[in-house]
């Protein structure tokens, strides 16, 4: 029954369904889309629906078992499941011996969200962690980390945790992850040099005096906080990645001419100075609800692939010809009204400028790599182009203000006016369109159809209390008779 149940719930032949015996667990194997799901027989009950996809560890639950004759707790045997090793869970082992041995080679293990994580059993049969989680749950103790001989990085978002005097006993450590701890002061970190990736968003902070003496560092992640000052970061020279969203920043020149950045995320500072950053290196950038209004800030970062600049305060494209690498430019919800350009630009391949005032699409034709343009809730009245596109392959235009009769289908069931315009494109949406007289006429129409169903609907239950009115009649009149 539970074979038929599964097979009626993911819409396949009962025949398709493989399976397993153990003295554990009885195991179903069945396809599912291009590969394969399994499920536990005891974890199919035929009073619900099957849900594929909240059954993943049905065959891990021998390696399971023998997790939990070595001692483990539930919860900590779902964590090792998805914990780093070598070589993966050996999930049909039942050998102690040799499940002790595999946990030896567990690098990368996040225990967070457990209550008291580090006071759990088993965590001393790991001993070669190198990335261990212990977030989001108060820590009383963090002496048990010690035993974590290799550990080079260490995350602690919302633990709680003030004193930080035990990290001068773990000089191994790289990463640190103190997230949401209520901090103002990180003057603590100076002592430990050997710091590449410090993360300690959503604090207090506004001095970050002390992260000029790190010279190793690599990745910091400060967004949410209240910093304005960047000077100490000019000392970084091997800075590769920078959050700084939702600061207070609008001196950029400390972290400019570093051959080493890549990423930086400078989103929800409302006063930042583009003018000042200057970055050989820097590949992707956040500038996403700012005040920024032109793009004239790319001639001075030349290997940038891929901005994001949405609810922001652009006006035009205008600055896009400068840049010779860029890929990918995201600037929804803007107040760009036009797409024109003076020059060609000849590596963006996706653009997308939904929400923002466009009304022609002229201009489209000096982006001469573009694949994929969204241009949703615009103001376009119509796709026309003085010379046909031939480079888009994916063209977004719904909810705008193109006259129905431009989008009826060919042939090929392409619109027609995309056809005539984007000789390339196979994909998109067009949904949401329409003049305003159109889509007047079909909000009415719309009320009209609901109005008459509404009706239909009354009539039908004035239809059928007649129907019981003329059956009390009925009854009535039979009553009578045999009274009679």
């Amino acid at each position: 029954m539970k074979k038929a149940h599964l097979a009626k719930s993911v819409g396949i032949s009962v025949d398709s369904i493989q399976v397993e015996e153990s003295e554990e667990v009885i195991v179903l194997i069945y396809p599912h889309g291009d590969h394969s799901h399994s499920t536990a027989l005891d974890e199919i009950s035929l009073d619900k629906p099957f849900d594929p996809h909240a059954h993943s560890h049905a065959q891990d639950r021998i390696g399971m078992a023998t997790l939990k004759r070595i001692g483990f707790d539930d919860e900590v045997i779902m964590d090792i499941l998805h914990a780093d090793a070598e070589t993966p869970f050996p999930s049909k082992e039942r050998d102690e011996a040799k499940m002790r041995e595999w946990l030896k080679t567990v690098t990368k293990l996040n225990i967070g969200q457990r209550q008291n994580p580090l006071k759990r059993f088993g965590l001393n049969l790991m001993p070669n962690l190198e990335v261990l989680g212990i977030g989001f749950t108060p820590i009383d103790d963090i002496t048990p980390v010690f035993q974590f001989k290799n550990l080079k990085q260490l995350w602690m978002t919302q633990t709680g945790i003030r004193d930080y005097s035990f990290l001068e006993k773990m000089p191994l450590l790289e990463g640190l992850d103190i997230y949401q701890n209520n901090l103002k002061d990180l003057s603590f970190l100076s002592k430990y040099k050997q710091l590449t990736l410090v993360a300690a968003a959503d604090n207090e902070v506004e001095d970050i005096t002390v992260l000029g003496e790190l010279p190793n560092l690599k990745f910091l992640v400060l967004s949410n906080n209240k910093i304005s000052d960047l000077k100490p970061l000019e000392k970084l020279a091997q800075i590769e990645e920078l959050h700084l969203d939702n600061n207070m920043v609008t001196d950029l020149t400390p972290v400019s001419n570093k051959e080493s950045l890549k990423v930086i995320d400078l989103s929800k500072n409302k006063t930042v100075d583009m003018s000042s950053l200057k970055a050989p290196n820097l590949e992707t950038l956040m500038l996403n609800e700012t005040n920024v209004t032109s793009l004239d800030f790319l001639a001075n970062n030349p290997s940038l692939q891929t901005l994001n600049i949405n609810q922001s305060k652009l006006v035009s494209l205008s600055g896009i010809e400068a840049s010779q690498g860029i890929d990918r430019l995201e600037a929804k919800e803007n107040q760009i009204k036009s797409l024109a350009l003076a020059n060609k630009q000849t590596t963006l391949r996706s653009l997308d400028l939904s929400g923002n005032q466009v009304s022609n699409l002229e201009g489209i034709n000096q982006l001469t790599a573009l694949e994929n343009l969204s241009l949703s809730k615009n103001q376009l009245t119509n796709l026309n182009l003085s010379e046909k596109n031939t480079s888009v392959t994916s063209l977004d235009v719904s909810h705008n203000q193109i006259p129905l009769k431009d989008l009826e289908l060919n042939e090929n069931k392409i619109p027609v006016a995309i056809a005539d315009n984007f000789v390339l494109v196979n994909e998109g949406s067009i949904v949401g369109n329409g003049t305003d007289q159109e889509k007047a006429e079909i909000a009415e129409k719309t009320k009209h159809q609901v109005a008459e169903e509404a009706q239909a609907h009354d009539d039908h239950d004035y239809d059928h209390e007649h129907e019981h009115e003329h059956d009390d009649e009925h009854d009535h009149n039979r009553d009578h008779h045999h009274a009679h």
